[in-house]
This record gives C-alpha cells, sequence and structure tokens, in this order.
C-alpha cells in the first residue's frame, strides 16, 4: 500500500501514474487485472497492489490537482525476491585432463552471495591451483582443472567427467548451488 497525502484549497483531486506503462488510477479505479485498487477522500489516496510482481516494481507518481494548480511527487517500488537462476543448465561434460567452465547465472533483490561447493566443502573465492572463481552482477564463472596440460586417455565413453549442478533454492534459500564430480 502506498499512501499520498496533498493539501489545498479548494481541496485537490489525488490521481496514479504507473511510469512503466503510463497507466493512471484515479479514487474508485483499478486495474484490468483487478490487482491494483486506489480509495481515498479528503485529500488522501491510497495505491493498493494485491499479489505483488516483480512487474510491479519501478515508480509510482501521485498528483494532486485543483483548479488552481497542481503538484507530483514521485515513490520508487522496489521488490525485494529471493535467488532465481536464470538458467536451466545443470550438466556439464569434460574429459579426464581437461578443464571445465561451470557457469551460474543468479536474479536477485538484495543481491544474491554466491558461492560454490564440491561435496558439501565451499571453494574458496580466491581459487586454488587447479580452480578459479569469477563473479560479477549475478554471474559466476567456476573454472575446474585449470593449467592441466594432461592429453584425454581412453575413448570419450571411458574418460567423461560428468558434473552435476544441484539446486536446492526452492526448500533452502542460504543454499547455495554445488557440483559432483563422477
Amino acid at each position: 500500500m502506498i499512501s499520498c497525502v496533498a493539501e489545498g484549497e479548494p481541496l485537490p483531486e489525488i490521481s496514479w501514474r504507473r511510469a512503466s506503462d503510463g497507466q493512471s488510477f484515479a479514487d474508485g479505479d483499478k486495474s484490468q487485472d483487478g490487482r491494483v485498487d486506489v480509495r481515498g477522500r479528503h485529500g488522501k489516496s491510497m495505491l493498493t497492489i494485491s499479489g505483488v510482481k516483480l512487474t510491479d516494481l519501478g515508480r509510482f507518481d501521485c498528483e494532486a490537482l485543483s483548479r488552481i494548480g497542481g503538484h507530483q511527487k514521485s515513490m520508487f517500488l522496489d521488490i525485494e525476491y529471493m535467488p532465481k537462476f536464470q538458467t536451466n543448465q545443470t550438466i556439464f561434460y569434460s574429459w579426464e585432463g581437461n578443464p571445465v567452465n561451470i557457469s551460474c547465472d543468479v536474479k536477485s533483490n538484495p543481491p544474491a552471495t554466491m558461492l560454490w561447493r564440491r561435496e558439501r566443502l565451499t571453494i574458496s573465492a580466491e581459487g586454488t591451483a587447479t580452480t578459479r572463481i569469477h563473479t560479477t552482477d549475478g554471474k559466476s564463472l567456476l573454472e575446474v582443472g585449470i593449467g592441466s596440460n594432461r592429453a584425454p586417455t581412453g575413448n570419450n565413453l571411458t574418460s567423461e567427467i560428468k558434473i552435476i549442478l544441484s539446486s536446492p533454492l526452492h526448500l533452502f534459500p542460504r543454499s547455495l548451488p554445488t557440483y559432483l564430480v563422477k
């Protein structure tokens, strides 16, 4: 619920405008989907959004207008949400002796802390002699096996390494991606 209060003589009429699509709402108006409702009287107006969605994020302008003039005030609706993976890729392939890059793309508000784990042990953000982590703006890249110059042995079936990412965020928001080498 967002409120807007205005004074004046004569008492101003208050209306709202959603900046993302320019839709205006006055007292008694509802959005097409019925989620946005405006109620007000005597210089006070309340804009209520039911079942807030990420698409509701953004600026809302309140305008108080009378026959003498008007004034506008802008408010920003910020929506917090838990991390959501932007890609569904959970299996990465490589061959023994070759490096592999595993990427993870996450959106959240506030920004998520991204960690990589192997068999429940957190991989240091500083990396090791054979791993490196690059993280920026909700994207993280784990390089595994860097500096390895060993040639693959056997055929593609016998020397394959399968890496599976699991994403238990729907159960535990603080849990992070895991990779397993089989």
